[in-house]
């Protein structure tokens, strides 16, 4: 018999509540307004004693949880997984940051102009 964890209530008030608690933005790239996950740090398959636990929650973006199952598969994935998931992106997200900076910085366009077309870009990308 398959089981939807979407059919379990007590599932379903969790995933609520780690999004409630972290604004229903994304923890690995800040997006919102998006299709969000609540993706458990230590996996629901070995990790009985913390299924519930808001601790053991993290509010993700589908693309982003996607990613994180596509690098560590799915099942038997640990928080340490998600912290190196999570600071390895931080890392990617600041180097395309500056790449983009110093790109509008040869083009010799102001601060205020590069930050313009930084939010408009961004604007697109959610």
């Amino acid at each position: 018999m398959y089981f939807d964890r979407k059919d379990d209530i007590i599932f379903v008030k969790w995933a609520k509540e780690v999004k409630i608690r972290d604004h229903f933005i994304c923890y690995i790239c800040d997006r919102r307004g998006v299709e969000l996950n609540a993706h458990h740090k230590d996996s629901w398959d070995w990790c009985v004693e913390r299924r519930y636990d808001l601790d053991n929650g993290a509010t993700i973006c589908h693309y982003c949880h996607q990613q994180f199952h596509k690098i560590y598969g799915y099942g038997n994935n640990t928080e340490a997984q998600f912290i190196e998931f999570q600071e390895s992106c931080k890392i990617l997200q600041k180097n395309i940051e500056k790449q983009f900076i110093a790109s509008e910085i040869e083009k010799k366009l102001s601060t205020a102009e590069i930050i313009d077309k930084l939010k408009n870009d961004l604007d697109g990308y959610q």
